[in-house]
Parts: structure tokens; C-alpha cells; sequence
């Protein structure tokens, strides 16, 4: 069975990770979705980077994207066009 290992952000200053086993990567994505405090977690299987999930609603919608996504969105800077 594979092992996982969630890292998440549970306050502004610590990064905290659990490590657990799933049958399956949708099985490890629900306790995932459970487990993780705060608005960003990263989902690694057998060491290698699977994912990313990022919080983006408080009634527990979490966005899943590539690996490493959330310093990418950090970076990202959408420019706010002013009215002509």
C-alpha cells in the first residue's frame, strides 16, 4: 500500500506533515481534504510530489493542482486594468 506524507500550513509561522497510507490516490485525496489545516497542502506518494491543494472557500472547497502550484500562484501578478 502506498505511503503518503501531507504538509500543510497550520498557522502563519509552522508547516506541520502527517504521514498515512491509502489504497488508492482518491483515497488519499479525501483523507487529505480531512486532515489538512489552513489554505495550502502539498500531497507526496512514496516521496515523489503528487500534488498540491489549496483552500478556496470556508465552506471546504480545496483546488488541486500540479505539484509546487502554490508558490507558482504566489508569484503570479494579475495586473487590474483601470476604466478608459
Amino acid at each position: 500500500m502506498p505511503q503518503y506524507r501531507l504538509k500543510y500550513s497550520d498557522s502563519v509561522h509552522s508547516v506541520e506533515s502527517i504521514y498515512f497510507e491509502a489504497r488508492t490516490l482518491g483515497g488519499a485525496l479525501d483523507i487529505a481534504r480531512k486532515s489538512a489545516l489552513g489554505e495550502w497542502a502539498e500531497l507526496s506518494e512514496d516521496g515523489r510530489p503528487v500534488c498540491s491543494l489549496e483552500l478556496v472557500s470556508d465552506d471546504g472547497v480545496w483546488l488541486v493542482g500540479a505539484p509546487d502550484c502554490r508558490s507558482a500562484i504566489q508569484r503570479i501578478e494579475i495586473p487590474n486594468p483601470q476604466p478608459s
